[in-house]
């Protein structure tokens, strides 16, 4: 198994446990954007531009 060379072997059973967790989080559709997957929803936050951000609050 390719962990052995980046993985404690005690450390492989929660590592494998927190990768399919984190998969899961990153596949699910946010409730604000449900047009986009979280991953999308993180690569747009990451890579925008901070000046030209402005939000949209629907509450007011």
């Amino acid at each position: 198994m390719i962990l052995r060379n980046f993985v404690h072997e005690s450390f492989q059973l929660p590592f494998i446990l927190f990768m399919v967790a984190i998969a899961i989080i990153m596949i699910w559709r946010p409730s604000t954007n449900p047009q986009k997957r979280m991953y999308e929803v993180l690569i747009i936050t990451l890579l925008r531009r901070k000046g030209a951000y402005c939000a949209i609050d629907n509450d007011q």
